[in-house]
């Protein structure tokens, strides 16, 4: 049996230091907290969310009963600095770092995602860099940001090896 394809709805938050981000969402009214995915270095909401159905994890979740955000971080998808000036300057090199993704990008997405469903606590799944960026944020947010969280080939530590 063929499964219907569904369309996320798409919103923007804007950071402090003028970047829009973009955010795909599954809408489910549910007693379930959200689940935030986070895509990985060098890739943007298609790591997971595959345009075929059968092959996306987002749309997965949402059949399962899960309200689901799928998010982009800065310069990946349709995140994009606010100023054409600075997306031309970021097309030669870019030009932001990990640390701009915890301490702007992921905060941001919380509180976007906070405002728009009423929940203070998330489900998380990261791959690669999103998962370092899972372990991070709750470093940097607490622990009660964090229902659950998995992270798929991510890094556990920098540290690297003589």
């Amino acid at each position: 049996m063929a499964q219907k394809d569904i369309k996320p709805l798409e919103s923007f938050a804007k950071t402090e230091d003028g970047w829009r981000l973009a955010a795909y969402h599954y809408p489910r009214r549910t007693e379930r907290d959200p689940v935030i995915m986070i895509h990985g270095l060098g890739t943007n909401r298609y790591d997971m969310d595959f345009p075929f159905v059968r092959l996306s994890l987002a749309k997965y979740l949402h059949r399962r009963g899960y309200d689901v955000w799928n998010i982009e971080l800065r310069g990946a998808g349709k995140s994009q600095p606010a100023s054409i000036w600075r997306r031309m300057g970021g097309a030669v090199r870019p030009s932001w770092n990990f640390d701009d993704h915890v301490f702007s990008d992921i905060p941001t997405f919380v509180k976007h995602i906070e405002a728009q469903t009423g929940r203070s606590s998330f489900h998380w799944i990261g791959h690669s860099l999103g998962g370092s960026l899972i372990y991070a944020a709750v470093q940097t947010l607490g622990n009660q940001i964090a229902r659950s969280a998995v992270t798929i080939a991510s890094a556990m530590n920098s540290k690297a090896k003589p």
